[in-house]
């Protein structure tokens, strides 16, 4: 991998341009884009959650602060300043409150993996501490489903031998803490998941490979898809990416996934058709995304931040599909 600082954060096929059109694209893709909203903060290796009338972008490699974008907002605000500077946390919403997991703690001196959980109060923007994980982990996704959080995997340390986590924790409502889930099939970090109809989906990630013969342990990225059911404890396989790729960013929107770069594919848009089961590439992005966040908000998906592109924004949409030629 080219950063070894760690040794590794529908409805048709035609559809009508709104904004300004990727360079490439072409006639037939699901998707295009236009550029959105500058953030006044650089935000890479950040995490982003998102609800219905928000979407918040939580520190990262070289901001500690958090930006908020309203639904009926034209630009990001900042809202707080995280009580400790992280980077590659695990971030969601939960009810009135934003949660921020582990991740690689840039006031230790060693950067070190951390446990701890901070709560920030929406109403009032007042911190308050969580429950710890029961495990360091940095460089991997937090989700809520059901009203439940689900901290998924990631890196639990910067000794690369120590490999990746498969482990799940879940802070189900209302309990003291987190407690151990089914964990995932394969340990990765780098890997994105979003949440379909209550079930987690998890995409890509890297992972640590041992060669048959033996010898020196390398990082590899993946194309597992895996989805997750709260309600049955039971994990099962997708259709696999077709284009292997850690620190990707994805969201769900009509039914479809959305994944968009990640290393060393920097543009590359895949689109997971959850009604078929099948998977089909779309035009590149515009700008190399990597390291970065997705949200959803209303008919558009926001891929946020990134290491190239630190304060950009790219919006995705959608639409209906083009009337037939009478």
């Amino acid at each position: 991998m080219a950063d070894m600082r760690y040794s590794n954060a529908g409805m048709g096929v035609l559809l009508v341009l709104t904004g300004v059109a990727s360079p490439n694209a072409n006639p037939h893709d699901l998707l295009n884009t236009r550029p959105g909203p500058m953030m006044a903060e650089p935000h890479a290796c950040t995490a982003v959650a998102c609800d219905d009338g928000r979407v918040l972008v939580v520190g990262g490699e070289r901001s500690g602060v958090i930006e908020s974008l309203r639904a009926d907002a034209a630009a990001w605000i900042t809202i707080a300043t995280l009580p400790r500077h992280v980077a590659f946390s695990g971030a969601a919403i939960r009810g009135e409150r934003l949660v921020v997991a582990g991740g690689v703690d840039l006031g230790d001196a060693r950067h070190a993996e951390t446990s701890r959980v901070s709560v920030l109060h929406l109403e009032d923007h007042v911190w308050s501490e969580g429950p710890a994980l029961r495990r360091a982990r940095g460089r991997f996704p937090l989700v809520c489903a059901g009203g439940d959080l689900f901290a998924l995997g990631g890196f639990p340390g910067n000794d690369p031998v120590r490999g990746d986590l498969a482990s799940v924790e879940r802070w189900a409502r209302g309990a003291a803490g987190w407690e151990e889930s089914v964990p995932m099939t394969s340990a990765r970090h780098g890997h994105a998941a979003v949440v379909v109809d209550g079930e987690i989906i998890v995409l890509g990630g890297f992972a640590l490979r041992t060669p048959p013969e033996g010898g020196e342990k390398s990082i590899g990225t993946l194309s597992l898809v895996e989805r997750y059911s709260p309600a049955t404890g039971a994990w099962s396989s997708l259709a696999p990416l077709p284009t292997p790729r850690g620190f990707l960013a994805a969201a769900h929107l009509d039914g479809k996934i959305v994944t968009v770069g990640g290393h060393y594919e920097w543009t590359t848009v895949e689109v997971l058709d959850l009604q078929t089961g099948k998977w089909s590439a779309e035009s590149p992005s515009p700008h190399r995304i990597t390291r970065a966040g997705a949200a959803v908000r209303g008919e558009e998906i926001f891929m946020i931040g990134g290491e190239f592109e630190e304060r950009a924004v790219t919006i995705f949409r959608t639409a209906l599909p083009k009337p037939p030629d009478l």
